[in-house]
């Protein structure tokens, strides 16, 4: 590398970031080994090594030597453009060959459909790697001769040129899509990585920090060039394939296929078929051949079945030599099928990877060679069986009787009709077969039906329990077994399918058999598996029980231990069922005998296989367990002989418990110490002396000679441990081993079963054999005793080791040291194999669910022994990569940053996958960010635990109590147990939850177990784990738990903490939703969101029958769901390679292919929605900007027209709305939307524009500040980009994560309300709403907040239920009439009201009459009516007997909802609801008699009425609530029309003490429909729909009021935002000029229907001016706010205020400064003499007044008294403004006294003006004098502490007078250019000129030229008032000579 190579051979600095010391170290490297591979020059004698140097082969030259390139003497840009020309016509050419005219090439070699492609035109448009890697090429090549071009337009300087090439060269990964094609050029992206760190880190130092590319663009040139010297060949390779195949077509017709694997079979059997073709050929004359050769290939493919079915076949009159050739045909075929079988098999056991289809191929033919051979052995026992002798048979059988008899074992009877534990063991029964179906989701009829019976098992007992006696009884014929085999890869378990109903019997039978046969203590202590504890518990008791035998360690006198292991050999096989029976009838009825000898004489089945089994037993059975147990307790009498046994066992009355003995003399007078059963493995502890070993040795010797010493060759070990802790093969311990084994095996009948040499184990212990070596259950042991332990191993136990302690001396004799077993790591990796294998489909979620189940059953059994097993623990992370990399392919990438761990590992109902981890899994650092919007700006932070160390997910194995600690502890627990079970026993009480409290999760099993509410029935469960066992042979899954169950055992483990320990490691909740589209869908927090758990769509489907392709079609849609979830990580920016590829119509950009993802962003942005997003966002903030025209002094604002694609063009932008100034605005320096330090300079601005940018974040750049910045910086300095002015802002939304922030120059004020504006619009934008429901609904995350359901038309049924209902009506509480003043106003007077209580079950109205005097003085009425109101109900509800009170009370009005919660305070039983029926109870003021009665009453009244007369009697309170909302509707409706109805005729009579007329059922019924077409007709004409179009509830509802959908304003717009077409008469072309890079104009038209919406408003001057003109009128009507606490009061002279508020206007603000005097004789009192009018320019929020107080001999005696202005409404208060401004004129002007100064308001209010006074205080002061905005914002106001009122008089007295601005007038609003606060100015009393006075320069010339072209009526107004103004200034004038 010139120019850098001597750079990273330095040393590197250690301040540089990590990134790029892995640079300059793969640089380095790199550069080492192109050191090794040169070879040194040779030097020739004569020649130098500058003249060999020369010979070196040159690049360019060796180049120009190949077909590929060319010299030329032309420009080198001419050349570039002529390569990519003929580059994109070739590929052009290449495109419209094959006839692909629906794909466009673009200029910049994008290659897109320009139409939505059929599968057919999408197959026949696909390219192979030749085409799209030249097409990427020349897509680098034209990037590069690009910036070229631009250099040499003089668009860019060489500078920026080098910069260019440099950063494409770096860059080529994200630029082109290169790397897709030749995943190969990987190396070169990196490189050019390396080399950008070390250029960039070079110079971009110090003060630069991060700066633009450094121009060193030679170094990446060279590597790609390089690149492209290198895949020359390659492509020449491709590219002739490619034409050669494009212009001369395929030559595939003539050649055969390859063989490829799927290939295979087929192959051969072709093959096959035609040697078999040529040989009949060969063996018939010409003509005879074709018929017949057809018929003997049909014989072949029949004969070949038949082979494989193992049936005899034969065709009679077929010809023998014909019939040998098939015959033959067949063997060869034959032998090859199973050549095959076996080599595939071995393929799978070794770990290979295969197939799914293989596999299960493989399976099927095992088992049909598996039943060819049974077949064979089933023959040949009936031919030659049965095996067992006569004198063998006998022989056990005294065995088995004599042992029973010593045992005083009485059979077990036939269950008895009335068995009183029947329905006990029957429901144990079924509830084991169904838990078998627990997480089956899908099943075949089979075990539909057996499910079907297990339910009508639970609900008939009875009819079941005897049928199930009658089959025991009588049933001899069995139905047909199924057999298959369950693949777990190292080997295959048969699993048998049963019949249901035989199923159930045999199940109840099972259970029955333990029950009665542990009554009768049938099975000794050894026989294990054994109720009492689960496997590796056992494995401890049996460390335990070795360690306590007596004296066992020692051998000085030269004795020996062996324990020995051995498995059974084909005991199940060999289970004879004659001798079965008679063993059985010693046991158990001969009745149940007989019927279960008979149950493995059925016939079993395969597919077209079929057999008797008439020899061995069906591990299937239900009962084959206890079958087994009993058979092995056979068998273990002859190993060990009667009377060791019953040493072995005890005494019958008393016997021993596992592993002890009655006495030391009975342990040690016997070489067996210890025996254990396993199911089939057998572990036997022998102790010789040094005698009875030699003489056991010699015994087998003398059978076996040994002269070679060949007994160590084939010894067993256990290779798992280290060297040194292996069995050390002495020939001494070597022969007694075998001896052992000898001994033991003659001890066993041949035909029953035997011991197997190869699969047994046998461990001496001895003086040079200090281990004792076992394995058991899955566990390797290693025990070691102390005694024979190096001194420095015996420290504490460490992890994965068990002391053993010595029961008598209490000491620790031993140590267990603990590994998991070979075969358990393979099957542990065989299952994940099988996870992996049969998740082809699967979403996501299953997977990770699969894992973690396999890994909890791992580690919950093994424990502490896993941690001591390192093969184990690399298994462990090994798998759970693969897993982890199963899930990434799924999405198509395997890139690590894309995943990181918080993908897996966060729980599910975080939306993560919920993986548990056993391996070491580092959190990147930098996953722990999250960034906060807040009203101040966006806060980042960084979670996670601390900085310092790296943190990990948390390791399962921490989470798992070890078994030691679990056996030790449930041993203290259970003592405890027994001690406080005895004490409550004593004191006669039961023990409860309280007195176990802390020990109720310890134990095996575990305390708690003794308090579930089936225990009663778990007691009868025996055997149940030995069922566990047995459960294999009738399931075809693998049962992970098969060693515990959870009723018996408990849960042996809590994880509980597991997950929350993850999420803190994650950096907690908040951290891991900010790598999720959390933020998008706008929750307000994550507590109480659901994960609707799959779509009704998905559950609907899950149990058809689909096809496999839509199975896996729908296991698609929760993984589209994870993949949108996640995708701001996903689709992460940081992936340092990924062709950036925009969505279409949305500014997202993809990092790589993802096409889950693209789906589901296509689906959320469908529609235009982007678009729709932006223009709305963008009307919004024009329509707040129009809100605010007087404030920020804004003369328009007007929408831009800009180009449809302008939202999600990202390189270039417009201005979206331009304000234009009413004058001229200061501008601040460029600052962030949430900054609040800005300092308004004097450059001034008249347009000011804001564009409104949208953007889709992702984790790793998702700081919209950021962001806003950026483009903001880009934009003003870019050609392209089209704003109106120089000044703007620029607003970032960041849909993803639902931040916005913006970047730009601000005007005055507009800082505050674009935070507000924007704050707002993010919360209620229709546009965006829409946006979230999609995204809610795509990731179907729902709100669940629990709501009182509000009474509506579907439960309004509920309201006539028993408990009590009352409706609050208070619409008529607050009553007025409205009368015209004498002044010609008008205004309202209270009139009597009430509030209705309505009870609609009995139909009673509580009328509470509000008399007129209680709204007197009283202020803010309506407000005031709902507290009455609520009070009154209070009152009524204190004053009701408690049985009377509601139950829930329905408020008819939203708004009194506050107010009642407040005060039913004290009824907590009163349930507060709503209404969505608008009921019309308000009509109650329009029926006569109510009306009459409230309108007379003279005070406050309660009344009772009852609204349903005696209707009651007739019909259900349901029928007359209904009829009474009827009425009232029509009566609010149309009263007139309604009292007609309601009186059809004169003589129709009301009742005196009936509200309502009289009429029959009839009558009712006629009226009742005369009002519902009244109230259809009204509705029908309000809404402009016709009648007949309403459906029977829409009547209902319309009747009832509930709302239906005239939509409101927002659903309207989403609705129409949500509606796909704008039809095209909405269709607008947009003409655009822009220029193109050239700097010639174009103009371009598009044709959209979209981010067309116009918006455009103007200040509205003109129509104040003309009613400025009434203020006069307003004058008569001043009014002052009372106010009694201030120090001073302010007199004002009448003149001067009228004066003052008739030159004002009504939204301005016009102030002056007040100077006076204060009375000699009351110094508080000051009197106003002057009102100065200075300089001012207004706003409807504040006035600017100058900074220059004013100077006059008039004003000389005069103190300041403060400052005067109007205000267009009322705040009751002094505002923020104001006290800002205040607090400036008192620090500038130290003459103003804060005390003596005040602020006089005068408030425009309806009709008149108020005028009220405060003066500032201390803080108010202290606030303003520190606000920075003038006190637009409130922060930190507090407005009962900043201001006082003070009173303000108003006196005729004396008179005042006006200083005014000598020239130029007071008014500067119309010409805010020319006011400077700072200029000086000279005053001079006068008459003041009004606001809008033409004259004095008022509106003055800027404005004269707008009123000229005004209407001719407008002028005529004009002048009129003209003329007026005249009149009134020559009176002033008088006035003020008159003063003066």
């Amino acid at each position: 590398m010139p120019l850098v190579n001597t750079w990273y051979r330095e040393h590197v600095s250690y301040e540089l970031p990590t990134k790029v010391k892995v640079s300059y170290q793969k640089l380095l490297k790199c550069w080492v080994m192109n050191q090794l591979h040169r070879k040194p020059p040779k030097v020739s004698e004569g020649g130098s090594r500058n003249a060999q140097a020369q010979k070196r082969r040159d690049l360019i030259r060796s180049l120009r030597s190949t077909k590929f390139f060319q010299t030329t003497e032309e420009d080198w840009v001419e050349a570039g453009i002529q390569v990519v020309r003929q580059g994109f016509n070739t590929l052009n050419l290449m495109i419209h060959r094959r006839g692909l005219n629906y794909l466009h090439l673009d200029y910049n070699f994008n290659l897109k459909p320009v139409k939505t492609l059929t599968t057919k035109e999408r197959k026949k448009s696909r390219f192979g790697n030749a085409f799209h890697l030249t097409r990427e090429i020349l897509r680098l090549t034209k990037i590069i001769v690009d910036c070229n071009i631009q250099f040499r337009l003089g668009n860019i300087d060489a500078y920026q040129l080098a910069d260019g090439l440099q950063y494409c060269f770096a860059h080529i990964g994200q630029l082109t899509g290169m790397y897709r094609y030749k995943y190969r050029l990987m190396r070169q992206v990196r490189m050019c990585k390396d080399l950008k760190h070390l250029i960039y880190y070079r110079f971009n130092t110090g003060p630069v920090g991060k700066g633009p590319g450094c121009g060193f663009w030679f170094p990446g040139w060279r590597v790609w060039l390089f690149f492209l010297r290198g895949i020359v060949p390659l492509l020449e390779r491709w590219l002739q394939n490619l034409l050669a195949r494009q212009f001369e077509g395929r030559h595939s017709d003539a050649t055969p296929h390859t063989v490829t694997k799927q290939r295979v079979e087929s192959h051969y059997d072709l093959e096959l078929r035609a040697s078999v073709l040529q040989d009949i050929t060969d063996m018939m004359p010409e003509g005879i051949r074709a018929n017949k050769s057809r018929v003997i290939l049909q014989h072949l493919s029949e004969a070949w079945r038949c082979w494989k079915a193992n049936i005899p076949w034969k065709v009679p009159g077929l010809p023998p030599a014909i019939e040998s050739l098939i015959q033959r045909y067949v063997k060869a075929k034959a032998d090859w099928w199973t050549n095959v079988t076996h080599y595939v098999r071995e393929r799978i056991r070794r770990g290979a990877t295969v197939d799914k289809t293989v596999c299960k191929k493989n399976v099927g033919r095992l088992t049909r060679l598996f039943l060819k051979k049974e077949q064979e052995r089933q023959q040949n026992f009936l031919k030659d069986g049965p095996y067992v002798s006569v004198e063998e048979g006998v022989a056990i059988y005294k065995t088995a009787v004599n042992w029973l008899e010593s045992r005083h074992f009485s059979p077990i009877p036939f269950p008895p009709t009335q068995y009183k534990h029947d329905t006990k063991l029957l429901t144990l029964a079924l509830e084991r077969l169904r838990e078998n179906y627990n997480s089956a989701s899908r099943m075949n009829q089979l075990q539909r039906d057996e499910l079907a019976l297990i339910e009508h098992g639970f609900d008939n007992p009875h009819d079941t329990l005897q049928q199930i006696k009658r089959y025991l009884l009588s049933q001899h014929v069995f139905k047909d077994v199924g057999l298959q085999f369950l693949d777990l890869y190292s080997h295959l378990v048969p699993v048998y399918e049963i019949d249901p109903l035989e199923k159930i019997t045999d199940a109840y039978l099972d259970q029955y058999l333990w029950y009665e046969a542990d009554k009768r203590k049938l099975f000794p202590n050894w026989v294990k598996p054994s109720d009492e504890e689960p496997q590796p518990y056992l494995v401890y008791k049996f460390c335990q029980g070795v360690n306590n035998l007596t004296d066992f360690w020692s051998c000085e006198n030269g004795e020996c231990n062996v324990l020995m292991e051995a498995p059974f050999d084909k005991v199940f096989e060999k289970i004879d069922p004659t001798l079965l029976s008679r063993l059985l009838r010693l046991i158990v009825d001969h009745n149940l005998a007989d019927y279960m000898s008979k149950k493995s004489n059925v016939k079993i089945t395969f597919k077209d296989m079929e057999h008797v089994n008439h020899y061995g037993l069906i591990p299937g059975l239900q009962f084959a367990g206890f079958i087994f147990q009993y058979y092995g307790l056979i068998l273990d009498l002859l190993l060990l002989g009667m009377n060791r046994a019953s040493e072995l066992a005890g005494p019958p009355s008393l016997p021993n418990k596992y592993l002890t003995f009655h006495d030391t003399e009975t342990e040690t007078h016997h070489p067996i110490r210890l025996y254990t059963r396993n199911v089939d493995k057998v572990y036997i502890v022998f102790r010789f002396t040094a005698e009875e070993a030699k003489d056991l040795i010699q015994r087998f010797l003398t059978e076996h000679p040994d002269p070679n010493n060949e007994n160590i060759v084939g010894y067993n070990n256990k290779k798992c441990w280290p060297r040194d802790a292996r069995m050390r093969l002495m020939k001494h311990d070597v022969n007694l081993g075998r001896a052992v084994f000898w001994n033991m095996k003659s001890r066993l009948p041949r035909s029953l079963t035997t011991f197997e040499w190869e699969r047994s184990f046998v461990c001496v212990y001895s003086r040079d054999n200090p281990n004792l070596l076992f394995d058991m259950c899955g566990f390797e042991v290693r025990i070691l005793p102390k005694v024979r332990m190096p001194r420095e191993e015996q420290v504490q136990a460490r992890d994965g080791t068990w002391p053993l302690q010595n029961e008598s001396t209490k000491e620790q004799t031993a140590l267990a040291y603990l590994r998991v077993s070979e075969e358990e790591m393979k099957a542990f990796d065989n299952h994940v194999r099988q996870i992996l294998m049969s998740s082809g489909g699967t979403t996501f979620t299953k997977v990770a669910n699969k894992w973690n189940t396999a890994l909890i059953g791992l580690m919950t059994y093994f424990r502490e022994a896993v941690i001591n097993t390192e093969e184990m623990l690399d298994i462990l992370v090994k798998c759970e990569n693969k897993i982890q990399t199963r899930i990434k392919v799924g999405l198509n990438s395997k890139m690590p940053s894309r995943f990181p761990p918080v993908v897996f590992y966060t729980p599910k109902e975080l939306g993560g996958l919920g993986m548990m981890s056993m391996g070491h899994i580092l959190i990147p650092q930098s996953d722990l960010y999250v960034a906060k919007q807040t009203s101040t700006g966006i806060t980042h932070f960084r979670n996670g635990m601390s900085h310092e160390e790296d943190q990990l997910i948390p390791n399962l194995f921490r989470y798992i109590t070890p078994w030691l600690s679990e056996i030790q502890s449930s041993q203290a627990v259970w003592a405890e147990y027994a001690l406080k079970k005895a004490e409550a026993n004593a004191r006669n009480r039961r023990l409860t939850y309280e007195d176990l409290n802390d020990s109720w999760e310890l134990g095996l099993p575990r305390i708690n177990t003794l308090f579930q509410k089936d225990r009663h029935t778990l007691a009868y469960d025996k055997g149940y784990r030995v069922r566990l066992v047995f459960k294999q042979y009738t399931i075809m899954r693998w049962n992970q738990m098969w060693w515990t169950h959870q009723s018996h055992d408990g849960r042996l483990w809590n994880l509980n903490n597991y997950r929350t320990d993850v999420i803190q490691h994650l950096g907690g909740v908040e951290s891991i939703l900010e790598h999720t589209l959390f933020k998008a869908t706008a929750f307000p927090t994550w507590e109480g969101l659901f994960w609707e758990k799959a779509s009704g769509f998905e559950e609907q489907m899950k149990y058809k029958k689909l096809t496999n392709a839509q199975r896996s079609g729908l296991n698609q849609i929760p993984n589209r769901r994870f993949t949108l979830w996640w995708s701001p990580t996903i689709n992460r920016a940081n992936v340092y390679v990924g062709f950036q590829v925009q969505l279409d119509l949305t500014g997202i950009f993809m990092h790589g292919k993802i096409p889950t993802l693209k789906i589901s962003l296509i689906q959320i942005f469908r529609a235009h929605l982007w678009q729709k997003i932006h223009e709305n966002v963008v009307t919004d903030l024009c329509q707040v900007f129009d809100q605010e025209l007087d404030n920020l002094a804004i003369e328009s604002v007007e929408k831009v027209t800009v180009h449809p694609r302008k939202s999600y063009k990202m390189n270039s932008s417009a201005s979206d709305a331009v304000l234009r100034a009413a004058h001229r605005w200061n501008t601040c320096k460029p600052s962030l939307l949430h900054d609040d330090k800005d300092e308004f300079t004097d450059q001034p601005a008249q347009e000011y524009w804001f564009d409104v940018q949208l953007r889709w974040g992702d984790y790793d750049s998702h700081d919209i500040e950021r962001y806003c910045r950026g483009k903001f910086l880009d934009y003003i300095s870019d050609s392209m980009t089209q704003y109106a002015s120089p000044t703007g802002v620029l607003l970032g939304i960041d849909l993803a994560y639902n931040m916005y922030s913006g970047y730009g120059y601000y005007i005055p004020g507009a800082k505050y309300v674009l935070q507000r504006a924007m704050a707002r619009i993010m919360k209620a934008n229709p546009a965006l709403t829409v946006l979230r429901d999609r995204i809610r609904s795509g990731l179907q995350l729902y709100s669940s907040e629990p709501t009182e359901p509000m009474l509506s038309s579907q439960n309004y049924q509920e309201l006539f239920s028993n408990q009590i209902t009352w409706f609050v009506d208070d619409s008529n509480v607050y009553r007025v009439t409205m009368h015209q003043t004498f002044e010609g106003n008008t205004t309202t007077k209270p009139m009597n009201g009430f509030v209705a209580i309505i009870n609609p079950r009995t139909g009673q109205l509580f009328l509470k009459v509000i008399h007129t005097s209680v709204w007197a003085g009283q202020k803010r009425l309506t407000q005031l009516a709902k507290f009455k109101t609520a009070e009154e109900v209070s009152a009524i509800m204190h004053s009701t007997p408690v049985e009377d009170l509601p139950r829930q009370i329905i408020v008819t009005r939203k708004n009194l909802m506050d107010a009642m919660q407040s005060q039913l305070v004290d009824f907590p039983n009163t349930i507060l609801k709503n209404s969505e029926l608008d009921l019309p109870f308000m009509a109650l003021a329009k029926v006569e008699k109510i009306a009459d009665h409230v309108l007379k009453a003279t005070g406050p009244s309660n009344d009772l009425f009852n609204l349903y007369d005696d209707w009651l009697k007739s019909i259900s309170s349901y029928t007359a609530f209904s009829r009474l909302v009827l009425i009232l509707r029509a009566f609010r409706m149309s009263p007139v029309q309604a009292s007609a109805i309601m009186k059809p005729t004169a003589n129709t009579i009301t009742q005196p003490h009936h509200i309502w007329p009289s009429f029959t059922d009839e009558e009712w019924k006629e009226v009742e429909g005369h009002l519902t077409d009244l109230i259809l007709a009204e509705y029908c004409k309000a809404n402009n729909v016709s009648v007949s179009s309403l459906t029977d509830s829409e009547i209902r509802d319309i009747v009832l009021g509930m709302p239906i959908t005239p939509p409101s304003q927002q659903r309207q717009q989403m609705a129409e935002i949500e509606t796909n077409n704008r039809d095209q008469s909405q269709m607008v072309s947009v003409t655009t000029r822009s220029t193109n890079i050239l700097g010639e104009e174009m103009t371009v038209t598009t044709t959209s229907q979209y981010e067309q919406q116009t918006f455009a408003s103007k200040t509205d001057w003109r129509t104040r001016a003309l009613s400025a003109a009434n203020l006069a009128m307003r004058v008569k009507q001043l009014s002052v706010e009372p106010c009694l606490e201030g120090e001073n009061t302010y007199v004002l002279p009448s003149n001067l205020l009228k004066k003052f508020v008739c030159i004002a206007d009504l939204r301005v603000e016009v102030g002056g400064f007040l100077y006076g005097v204060s009375l000699p004789d009351d110094p508080h009192i000051k009197e106003v003499r002057v009102i100065v009018l200075p300089p001012q320019m207004g706003s409807s929020q504040y006035v600017k007044l100058p900074d220059v107080l004013p100077k006059h001999e008039l004003l000389e005696g005069l103190e300041p008294l403060g400052w005067i202005h109007t205000q267009p409404n009322d705040l009751h208060r002094l505002s923020t403004r104001d006290v800002a401004l205040h607090a400036g004129f008192l620090e500038k002007h130290p003459e103003w006294d804060g005390k003596k100064t005040a602020v006089i308001v005068c408030s425009f209010i309806p009709g008149s003006v108020r005028v009220s006074g405060y003066t500032v205080t201390k803080e108010g002061y202290e606030w303003g004098r520190q606000c920075k905005d003038g006190g637009a914002s409130e922060t930190g106001f507090d407005e009962n502490t900043m201001f006082t009122g003070c009173p303000v008089l108003f006196s005729d007295k004396y008179v005042g007078c006006f200083l005014v601005p000598s020239e130029n007038g007071w008014n500067y609003n119309f010409r805010g250019i020319q006011f400077r606060a700072s200029d000086s100015y000279d005053v001079m009393p006068d008459v003041p000129k009004e606001y809008y006075d033409p004259v004095g320069g008022s509106v003055g010339r800027v404005r004269r030229r707008s009123i000229g072209r005004s209407t001719s009526r407008a002028s005529a107004r004009w002048r009129m008032r003209r003329a007026w103004t005249m009149c009134r200034r020559g009176m002033m004038r008088l006035i003020g000579v008159f003063v003066l």
